[in-house]
């Protein structure tokens, strides 16, 4: 775990694009990961409701996480400064 990317509970689902967002701070500064409703669906072979795909992020939430923190280490942002997760 790098002690310089840490990531908050607070993700949020959003509507368009379908999937969900959760703020990682790297150095203090918030960047934005994303994951698509299709992408968990894909992964997780779940369903499209958004307590569904909620409910399969927190329980895999370290999983997810660890991906997003080799991206942001790996620089892989999006031109927004975002971190998609594919």
């Amino acid at each position: 775990m790098n002690q310089a990317i840490i990531f908050s509970d607070n993700e949020i689902f959003q509507v368009v694009p379908r999937g969900i967002i959760f703020p990682a701070f790297v150095n203090g500064f918030q960047i934005n990961c994303f994951i698509s409703s299709k992408t968990l669906q894909k992964r997780f072979n779940c369903s499209n409701k958004r307590e569904v795909l909620l409910a399969i992020f927190r329980h895999y939430r370290w999983q997810l996480e660890d991906e997003a923190e080799q991206l942001i280490i790996n620089e892989a942002y999006t031109e927004n400064g975002d971190v998609i997760l594919d």
